[in-house]
């Protein structure tokens, strides 16, 4: 699991419908988001270490825009 990946995907999700506006949500993406919340979840969960976007430079959790 790529947690830098998951951390995009729901990024580019969040963004295409939260932010873009008017788009209906399709099944595909929702599978995809979920996927990737599911999977990154599981990695925070099990010890992993955060994506690179929500660390910051002292190397702790970071803010990180969405988008």
């Amino acid at each position: 699991m790529d947690p830098n990946k998951a951390l995009a995907t729901i990024r580019r999700l969040t963004a295409k419908y939260a932010f873009e506006g008017g788009s209906e949500l399709t099944s595909d993406d929702a599978v995809e988001f979920f996927d990737a919340v599911e999977a990154l979840d599981g990695w925070l969960s099990q010890g992993g270490f955060l994506p690179d976007g929500w660390q910051d430079a002292r190397g702790g959790a970071g803010e990180g825009p969405i988008g």
